[in-house]
């Protein structure tokens, strides 16, 4: 068995272990989260050679052209993630002509996440204060796309 790329479905959450400061911020409505970031736009799975769930990842979308781009990451993930950034980067890198904007936030406190948002190609904008759910700041990234924001007027 290879590793595989799926639509996302409620099920996959099953059996997720998640990174720990993916449920210090959510805690246990993992689930829950996940399941309304994959409703507000288009979500996939990545799962390691045995099946096991390494990701979940998506769009969620404000309107046709600017997206929230988002990850759920398994606790296990690390030796994979060479894969893992070349898939997300890929997505990304197609998803862009149809986008003037995609955003994403990371955890100020976690400079892996930090490090993981510029090798998928988004620029770091700035601090949102107070935004995580226990208070900590975060860091916005984007990815734009200048000649969609330019067509779309």
């Amino acid at each position: 068995m290879i590793r595989r790329v799926e639509p996302y479905l409620p099920e996959h959450i099953s059996g997720f272990v998640p990174h720990p400061t993916l449920v210090r911020d959510v805690g246990d409505g993992c689930a829950a989260a996940a399941g309304a970031l994959a409703r507000a736009g288009s979500a996939f799975t990545l799962r390691a050679a045995n099946g096991r769930v390494l990701c979940l990842a998506g769009l969620a979308r404000f309107d046709d052209s600017w997206a929230h781009g988002w990850a759920f990451m398994a606790a296990d993930a690390g030796p994979h993630m060479p894969w893992l950034t070349r898939t997300v980067r890929d997505f990304l890198d197609r998803q862009m002509p149809r986008h003037r904007r995609i955003e994403a936030f990371a955890r100020a406190d976690f400079p892996a996440a930090r490090r993981w948002a510029g090798w998928l190609g988004f620029t770091e904008e700035g601090v949102a204060h107070c935004m995580a759910s226990d208070g900590t700041d975060m860091i916005r990234f984007a990815r734009v796309n200048r000649s969609a924001a330019e067509t779309a007027s």
